[in-house]
């Protein structure tokens, strides 16, 4: 059994331990009851008391503790609750190039993205941000360089924001000072702090760039800044539906590569299998081609030795070194005639 499971594992589990005692549930798993014990705690599995296996065992019907939602200590054990996916590795060729934007998650996983699209709070507070941050801005307002921390604090709480969210929903997100760590889906992104100033205002954004691809694939990046419209703040519910969009994109991307890998390798393979047969088919239809070629000559021979009766028949009693000459040119025919069997056709195909 895994230090991790899933939410289904986990409802499942829970429904065991409530059933049976937990030296008949552990044995199934592979694991020690004081293990299995140890871990349910951890994943937020309660265990029934003393009292309700009793009454239990005296025939009675006591309520279970209910199993409780996950909070943020037992989510980083548990997994499947907020993102899942189709079973990409299965779906047929055409649907991975499907441009419905959120197609790979589940219907579950969908809502949660459409919910967070919304929009999530940007706190104020520097009260809000990790212990990088906060030494960050310590020294900016030191630095007697820096006109103002506004835009720092600003882009710092936006990023952190966004950070926390993905932390609460099976995603990853490091704040750093100048850029952030995320994974989304299994896709690492780098996001880079955009700060400008315009005719005395600052403008802050951030610019999201895809950390790994695969072979020859241009990168993906996307940026979103402040607008006329709306601040950065005002769009975290965008930004996190833009990184749950472009990372499934990338899912699907990376599966044709699979696919593609996979076909190109099951090419070779064939190939290296065919090889030694092509190469004794090769053989074959050069040998074909060299009999065709023998034959064609020992047909020109006859034929020239039937032209050759024809015009000296008349002189063989005289001279006889023609008779014996047209006799030779009948040899040499079969001789060369891979029809035919005879010595040299022997020694060419010993083999046989």
């Amino acid at each position: 059994m895994k230090e991790e499971i899933s939410v289904e594992q986990r409802k499942k589990l829970y429904e065991e331990v409530w059933a049976e005692a937990m030296s008949k549930v552990a044995p199934r798993y592979g694991v020690s009851d004081v293990w299995l014990r140890k871990k349910c705690v951890q994943w937020g599995i309660p265990l029934p008391s003393r009292e309700y296996r009793g009454r239990v065992a005296h025939g009675q019907n006591p309520k279970k503790t209910p199993l409780p939602p996950l909070n943020r200590e037992t989510k980083k054990y548990v997994y499947g609750y907020a993102v899942t996916y189709v079973d990409i590795e299965s779906l047929p060729e055409a649907a991975l190039y499907c441009e419905e934007p959120l197609y790979v998650y589940s219907e579950m996983t969908k809502q949660i993205i459409e919910e967070a699209r919304k929009g999530i709070d940007v706190p104020t507070s520097p009260r809000c941000l990790n212990n990088l941050l906060k030494e960050k801005l310590k020294e900016l307002e030191k630095d007697k360089k820096v006109k103002s921390i506004v835009p720092y604090k600003r882009i710092f709480n936006t990023m952190q924001a966004i950070c926390d969210y993905l932390n609460d929903t099976e995603c990853i997100g490091f704040a750093r000072t100048e850029t952030a760590d995320i994974r989304v889906a299994g896709t690492m992104w780098e996001a880079k702090y955009l700060i400008s100033q315009e005719k005395g205002k600052s403008y802050i954004g951030l610019r999201f760039t895809e950390c790994y691809c695969w072979k020859d694939r241009q990168k993906r990046e996307f940026t979103i800044s402040d607008t006329a419209e709306q601040q950065l703040e005002e769009q975290t519910g965008e930004i996190i539906y833009r990184l749950f969009v472009e990372s499934g994109k990338i899912m699907l991307e990376e599966e044709q590569e699979k696919r593609r890998e996979r076909r190109k390798q099951a090419e070779e393979a064939r190939r290296r299998k065919l090889e030694p047969y092509i190469k004794a088919e090769n053989e074959k239809a050069s040998k074909a081609l060299q009999d065709a070629e023998a034959f064609r000559h020992a047909t020109e021979i006859r034929q020239y030795a039937d032209a050759f009766y024809q015009k000296n028949c008349d002189q063989f009693m005289e001279k006889t070194e023609l008779l014996g000459y047209y006799h030779w040119l009948l040899k040499r025919a079969d001789w060369v005639d891979p029809l035919i069997e005879n010595d040299y056709d022997a020694l060419l195909n010993d083999d046989t």
